[in-house]
Order: C-alpha cells, then structure tokens, then sequence
C-alpha cells in the first residue's frame, strides 16, 4: 500500500476528536479563570488541579476545555468530577463560550458528582461545552482530582451487552457434529452465530443434518443467523446470482425458521469498482434494497469502519436504511479508545436511523501490511493523473518530471503494520479483557445491538473480506 504525503494542513483545520469515555481529562485541559473581581487562581499538581477562591459576590470561577474535541454523540453520558475539600463549588457544561447559569447544575461535593449529559446524536449539534466550576461567594479551596466522562446504560439497553456472535464459513464438520459447535458456543459465552449455510441443499440427509445443527443450537437459546458474501453480488450478473441463492434460503427457511438474514458484500474489493467508490456504494444500495423485497423484509449488513468517512458512502448507507435489520461494522482494531472511536458514529447514525448496530473485531490471522511512503517532489517515480471524474496512480521504473496536470512523488521509506493493532491474532487474555470493557462502554449507546467477533475458531479458511459465493 502506498500512502503519499502532501504539505499538511493547518491543526485547526482538523475535525474535533472525540474524547476518551472512562479516562481522567484532566490532563489534556487546559484552565482558565474568569470574574471581574479576580477572585479565582488555579494551579497544576501533577494532573490534579487545586481551585482558590477569595470571597465575593460577583460570578468567578474556572473554565475548563479541551483543546478541539467534542463529545462522544448517540449515547447517555454523565460528566463526573471527584474534588477533595472543597464545598460550595458549582459545575456546569455549557456551549462554548456561553456564560454560566446563574445557578450550577450540580453542586460539587467532596468525593464524586455526576451530571448527566443530554444526548446528542448529529454532528451539526453543539457538542463542543466548556465546563465550568464557579465559586462560591465565601472563600474556598478545592482539590479537583478527576474530570471524566462516563457512559450510563440503561437496564433495557444493557441487555445486548450480552450479545456476542461469530461467523463459522465452513459448517459441514458441525452437520455430522452438532455438539461440537454447540460446545464452542457456550465456552466462548455465544449467543448469535452467523453461519454459511449449503446452498442448494442436495440431499433430504443433508436438510436433516441442518435441522438437527439448527435445533441444537436454537434449543440452547442461540440464534442462527444465515451468512451470505460476495463482493460481485452489486454486479447484475452477481446480484441475479445472489437472488436465485435467496430463493434457495426461503426454501429452508420452511423447515427451519432462521433468526435473520445477514450479507458481506464489499463492492471495493472489485478492481474497476475501488476507483469509483461512488458507483461501487450506489451499487451496494441498489442490491441491498433488491435483496430486502425478496426476503419480504430488512436484511443485516456487514460494513467497513471507513464507509461514513466519505459523503457517497453515507448517502448509500441513509437511502439503504429501510432495507436494512442490521449492521455489523468491521471496527478492526484492538486498542479500546480507537475501537470505541471509530463505533461511536456508527452507533449515533443508529441511533438517528433506528437501525440496530453491531460492532466486530478481528481474532483471526493477518498478512503482513508494507506501507510505502511516498514524498511530493518535483522528479519522482509515482505518478498521479486525473480526468476529473477518475484518478490513476502509474508506478514508473524511473524518475519523471512533474506536470501541471500529473503530480508527481519520490519514495521515502517503508513502514511494516503492526498487525496486532488490527486484530487479536488469538490472545485470548488480551480479547477476554477487550470484551469486558467494550460491554461496559458500549450499552451506552442505545443502538448497540452486541459484538461480533471474526474468526474466533481460527478456523483454516478466509474471513468474510476473501469469503466467495459460488456461481450457480
């Protein structure tokens, strides 16, 4: 993969991060005093903060921000502020540069206070507050040891914490087996399975052994939920070949009721497609909503993190909405902050949509990533060209000049991807530990609707990114 490198742009320009759910702020605030009188006088203490305030009667206090970011959106959220010795201090979040209300909206209480936060689903909302700490009108000290925002979950939506499913590709060993795949299940604590089934189903033994595996299982409480993938599946020729294979499905639908029907389709993966990613989702909606009106209602989706980076990809996703059970983003990543970061406009767009959103991590093996640097120069050997609707890059043996009309770049250095940033690669305590905090963090978000984990058998076979539908 080749990432090039053009003159940066200024740090203001960059949209404002999320911040970190149950993580000390502190540290990244910056603080300022306000008040005519002058009243107010902060100072540092390690992360700490110790707030002084003389008498008066007039407003004074501190403002605490954080330097462009925001706060998360789409889920119920409490700001939470844990002082020592102090009294009459008030707290408030207001819009940025917005003055205080004249009475706190919580008052600070030595040990912890916490003040829940309205919910906030859109982007367009102001979700940039200033919190603000005011004095009392007598003299006062305080220590404020933690500024933190954590997510409150309500029992009614704390309920898919509990969901957790895995893809299994190849399901012929369980046919004749069923135990061991329900075994499998309960050891990893499994309550959905997304399974590729046989299709056409050749024998009336093969359609037993799916039943007895589908009674097995559902008997248990886990729900079946059939898989389906290919990326040609948004080519007339594929999307033709996908419908004959759901006519196929609503035939064993029949004889055994599945939970919900679930496609990995990933239109960029076709060559002529990944250059026009526009056409490739407008594509993938056109298919979505042709499989929907066969099954007689919405169907689930598997989708990368990166589709709502881009105006075409949000387009797709919002005039797909209504044919659409559920979605599963592939949030493949391990660091917690990151996974919960790259979610969290997923969740909110969920949220807004009324679409249910499961978030999956990767367990499985990876191949090795080599990013190659490219550097804009004047005489390079990658060329970019552009005919205003597509764009080309041309790998040369030697330099070339640059043009008006082509770029050009000189390689700098190569950069090999730590994969274990990107998937589990089968640590079990570092996963076990990550499933513990993400079902902490995520019920928050009333779209939540469980996790997914891929290739949590490190079964010997491609993941659902390389899985392929046979043609009929």
């Amino acid at each position: 993969m080749a990432r090039l490198i053009e003159t940066p742009k200024p740090a203001s320009s960059a949209p404002p991060r999320m911040l970190a759910l149950d993580r000390n702020l502190l540290r990244q605030m910056n603080i300022r005093p306000f008040g005519e009188e002058e009243r107010a006088a902060s100072r540092k203490s390690g992360v700490q903060l110790e707030l002084h305030c003389k008498a008066g009667q007039s407003p004074a206090g501190f403002v605490l921000s954080a330097p462009n970011s925001r706060l998360p959106r789409g889920l119920r959220l409490a700001a939470v502020a844990k002082i020592s010795d102090g009294k009459g201090f008030g707290l408030s979040l207001v819009p940025k540069g917005e003055d205080a209300p004249a009475i706190p909206q919580a008052k600070l209480q030595t040990g912890k206070t916490r003040l829940p936060i309205p919910l906030q689903q859109s982007a367009a909302e102001p979700n940039q507050p200033d919190v603000v700490i005011t004095c009392p009108e007598s003299a006062a000290t305080a220590t404020l040891q933690e500024f933190a925002l954590v997510p409150q979950a309500e029992t009614a939506t704390s309920v898919a914490a509990g969901h957790v499913g895995t893809w299994i590709w190849d399901i012929d060993p369980f046919l004749q087996d069923p135990d061991a795949l329900l075994a499998f299940a309960r050891n990893e604590q499994l309550s959905e399975l997304y399974l590729q089934l046989p299709l056409p189903i050749e024998s009336q033994s093969q359609m037993a052994a799916l039943e007895r595996l589908h009674d097995t299982l559902t008997a248990e409480g886990i729900a079946v939920i059939a898989v389906e993938g290919d990326p040609e599946m948004v080519l007339p020729s594929g999307r033709q070949n996908a419908l004959s294979r759901l006519r196929a499905l609503r035939e064993i639908e029949q004889k055994i009721p599945l939970t919900a029907l679930q496609y990995d389709i990933e239109p960029y993966l076709l060559p002529a497609l990944a250059r026009d990613l526009p056409a490739a989702w407008a594509a993938w909606t056109e298919t979505i909503r042709a499989l929907s009106r066969a099954w007689d209602g919405p169907v689930g989706v598997v989708l990368p993190f990166w589709m709502l980076e881009s105006k075409d990809g949000l387009k797709a996703l919002d005039h797909a909405a209504a044919s659409l059970a559920a979605v599963t983003v592939m949030a493949y990543r391990t660091d917690i902050n990151e996974i919960v970061a790259i979610s969290e406009p997923w969740l909110a767009w969920g949220g807004r949509s009324g679409v249910p959103i499961r978030i999956a991590v990767e367990n499985g093996p990876l191949e090795q990533e080599i990013h190659k640097v490219y550097l804009r120069a004047k005489e390079g050997t990658l060329r970019l060209a552009s005919d205003g609707n597509h764009a080309s890059a041309e790998l040369l043996t030697a330099p070339v000049p640059e043009r008006s009309d082509a770029p050009v770049y000189r390689f700098s250095h190569e950069v090999r991807v730590d994969m274990a940033r990107i998937s589990f690669l089968n640590d079990t305590n570092k996963l076990t530990s990550a499933r513990a905090h993400l079902k902490h963090l995520f019920p928050a978000w009333p779209a939540f609707a469980g996790l997914a984990i891929h290739d949590l058998q490190q079964a010997q076979r491609e993941g659902p990114e390389q899985a392929r539908i046979p043609e009929q």
